[in-house]
């Protein structure tokens, strides 16, 4: 005799907490104030123009890739829009009485002839450190405020991003990997070895001589990994790729 199959009863979905609507008013004002605040930004593309700008830069300037492409779009920017001020209109239109003003660190001062420096102290390659440009302007904008206040000086808040623009919420990798490698060290102290450093290799949690970092100079291999015509890596295929493209093979 056949079994009957018993037909199995659909699994219900327990509801999950209602979310209250947005009423469209809210919406409307939402992409109203986003509309005029995308309307006051301005793109500036990394162009041949730049690219071509930040080469001739670079050599006479001592500067770095990014700091070369900062200061030849600052160049271009300044050479479109002539006689730009930062105003307070911007504030004074924002509900919240604010505003927010990017630097770069290649921008330089109308009556100053070079860009600012944190020093005059240089890398191994001759390169001095950009900074200081957001003082100066900071500086400014507290002194010249007043003029488009009525007569009140608005208090200016300097902060140096760095890492902060870079930095994001950890994922898995971010936490487990710190971790593994401060216990790999540990290992090695309570085994009394010492000149090691820790690192990934072939995909794998492994340690190494400390002299590797110092013993030759670590370069990309610009014509395996990037595409100089059309300024972006190169990707042919990623299988048997180490986990971090375009690292040493030590």
């Amino acid at each position: 005799m056949a079994a009957r199959r018993k037909k199995a009863s659909p699994r219900r979905r327990q509801p999950g907490p209602r979310r209250k609507p947005v009423a469209e008013k809210s919406v409307a004002d939402a992409r109203r104030e986003l509309e005029g605040l995308w309307s006051r930004c301005e793109l500036w593309e990394l162009s041949p123009a730049v690219c071509d700008l930040a080469a001739r830069l670079a050599p006479d300037k001592l500067l770095r890739t990014l700091d070369a492409l900062h200061l030849a779009t600052f160049l271009l920017a300044r050479a479109r829009i002539e006689g730009l001020e930062l105003l307070t209109a911007d504030r004074n239109r924002h509900p919240s009485k604010y505003a927010v003003v990017l630097v770069s660190e290649g921008a330089r001062m109308l009556h100053e002839e070079d860009m600012s420096f944190e020093s005059a102290e240089t890398d191994q390659y001759g390169h001095r450190k950009l900074g200081g440009v957001g003082d100066k302007v900071s500086a400014q904008l507290k002194e010249l405020s007043p003029r488009f206040n009525n007569g009140r000086r608005i208090n200016v808040l300097n902060q140096r991003l760095g890492y902060l623009v870079r930095c994001g919420d950890p994922d898995a990798l971010d936490s487990i990997v710190p971790m593994a490698f401060g216990n790999i060290a540990f290992d090695l102290v309570l085994q009394g070895t010492s000149g090691r450093l820790i690192s990934i290799h072939n995909g794998c949690y492994d340690n190494m001589p400390i002299d590797v970092v110092t013993g030759h100079k670590k370069i990309v291999d610009v014509s395996k990994y990037y595409n100089v015509d059309r300024f972006r890596p190169r990707y042919e295929t990623f299988l048997r790729q180490p986990l971090f493209i375009m690292t040493s093979d030590f």
